[in-house]
């Protein structure tokens, strides 16, 4: 198991929030609760997913007043963290939040994320929504576009002489 994987350890789902190589062991953070440390071979600690990996990702503006994150709601519906939304830091006022596939999010939808002073932001889902793995790659297939007028005169190739 690695940093950021969800697990489940005595029927409570938590997020591997560090993990020890020397002493063999991980620290597990559960949703709003305090941490615990077990060992990385414990048989009852099962593994369910690593939303980094696979889960699309939305980015949720900063609002360095609110607090960290507490809620994501779909109409009028919160959906259950580390379950069916992760944040990419859990501590940061905004930025990455990690969303199920099996929620079927089209493009166009808006979901509202509560923030801990209670304000809250609005999150559109776009035509770029997907993974981190499928956004990397579209970075890196981006065609290269023909020089226009203004590139050849940035360049110094002037056409007037």
């Amino acid at each position: 198991m690695k940093v950021g994987d969800v697990v489940e350890y005595q029927k409570v789902l938590y997020r591997v929030l560090r993990a020890n190589r020397l002493v063999h062991a991980m620290v597990l953070a559960p949703w709003g609760s305090d941490n615990i440390e077990v060992a990385d071979n414990d048989p009852e600690v099962k593994e369910l997913h690593n939303p980094a990996d696979k889960w699309p990702v939305a980015i949720v503006m900063l609002k360095h007043r609110a607090g960290p994150m507490r809620e994501v709601m779909r109409r009028g519906k919160a959906l259950t963290p580390l379950l069916e939304w992760m944040p990419g830091d859990p501590f940061r006022p905004g930025g990455a939040i990690f969303l199920n596939p099996d929620l079927h999010l089209k493009r166009g939808e808006v979901l509202t994320v509560r923030h801990q002073d209670g304000t809250t932001s609005r999150v559109s889902i776009s035509a770029g929504f997907g993974t981190v793995a499928q956004k990397r790659k579209g970075i890196l297939k981006k065609p290269k576009l023909k020089p226009n007028a203004f590139d050849r005169i940035w360049a110094g190739e002037d056409d007037d002489d």
